[in-house]
């Protein structure tokens, strides 16, 4: 990790060990460390929630998360995934209201390959055991 805090960033999980590592996409938009050239750039930011634990009321092996951050850092470059506070997602399922603890990994895309994201959140609704699995896109403007 630079010590600069230019171009990545450490995300810490639980124990205080680097979870994950993000490496920005804004230098490289903007080449050699120029950011200013960056500002205006359109991007994606894909946020993936998965849940902490299957309908039985079971927690996920951390090996589960583990292949997630492999798979989308090498594929992306990077990923920063949010799990020391668990969000709490809630929904209505015919007539009761349904909740999940959850945790997010995000990472930065110039284009959307929707094709190789509707088979991964296949894959993932697969090996978490869910009818579905959020991932959704937000377009942003680097600064």
């Amino acid at each position: 990790m630079r010590s600069d805090g230019i171009g990545t960033h450490a995300v810490t999980d639980r124990t205080g060990q680097v979870d994950s590592t993000f490496r920005s996409d804004a230098l490289e938009l903007a080449g050699a460390g120029n950011s200013s050239r960056a500002s205006g750039r359109a991007m994606h930011l894909v946020q993936l929630l998965l849940p902490l634990s299957d309908n039985a009321g079971r927690r996920f092996d951390g090996a589960a998360y583990g292949r997630v951050r492999t798979e989308l850092s090498e594929r992306f470059g990077g990923i920063t995934s949010f799990t020391r506070a668990p969000a709490q997602g809630m929904w209505k399922e015919g007539g009761h209201t349904a909740h999940d603890d959850i945790v997010v990994f995000e990472v930065m895309a110039r284009e959307i390959d929707r094709g190789w994201w509707e088979n991964y959140r296949a894959d993932l609704e697969r090996r978490f055991q869910q009818e579905t699995i959020v991932i959704r896109a937000l377009k942003v403007e680097m600064l």
